[in-house]
C-alpha cells in the first residue's frame, strides 16, 4: 500500500453511505466490463480486506494488552468507592479514546456498572 486516508470520528455517524475509491494503477487499461478486470479487481478486493482485518486484530490485541496492563497496575479495592471510581474512570476513558459511548449505571446491591456501546 503507498498511501492512507484518514477521516473524522463524525464520518461514521452519518445518514448517508461513506465511500472510498479507490484505483491501481495496472487496471489503467484493461475495460471495466471484462472477465480480466473483474477478476483482477476481485483479487485486489480480497488481499485489502485481508490486510485491513490484519491491521484491524493487530490493534485490537495491542488495545486489550495496553487496558490489561493498566487494569493490572491499578490498585483496586471492590470495598473502596474511591477505588472503583478510579478503576472504572480508567476503563471508561478507554472505551471512549476507542470510539465507544461509556455509561455509569448506579446498581442498589453492588458497585456501579459500566455499560459500553457504539457511538
Amino acid at each position: 500500500m503507498s498511501g492512507f486516508g484518514v477521516t473524522t470520528k463524525r464520518a461514521f455517524s452519518l445518514t448517508e453511505y461513506n465511500l472510498a475509491r479507490i484505483s491501481y494503477r495496472d487496471t489503467a487499461k484493461l475495460n471495466a466490463y471484462s472477465n480480466a478486470y473483474t477478476k483482477l479487481m476481485n483479487k485486489r478486493q480480497a488481499t485489502l480486506l485481508k490486510d485491513l482485518n490484519q491491521h484491524r486484530a493487530a490493534k485490537y490485541q495491542a488495545a486489550k494488552a495496553s487496558l490489561s496492563t493498566a487494569l493490572i497496575n491499578q490498585d483496586t479495592n471492590a470495598l473502596d468507592a474511591a477505588s472503583v471510581d478510579a478503576t472504572l474512570t480508567l476503563v471508561e476513558d478507554f472505551l471512549t479514546s476507542h470510539g465507544l459511548t461509556a455509561v455509569r449505571e448506579q446498581s442498589t446491591t453492588a458497585n456501579p456498572v459500566l455499560v459500553a456501546f457504539p457511538v
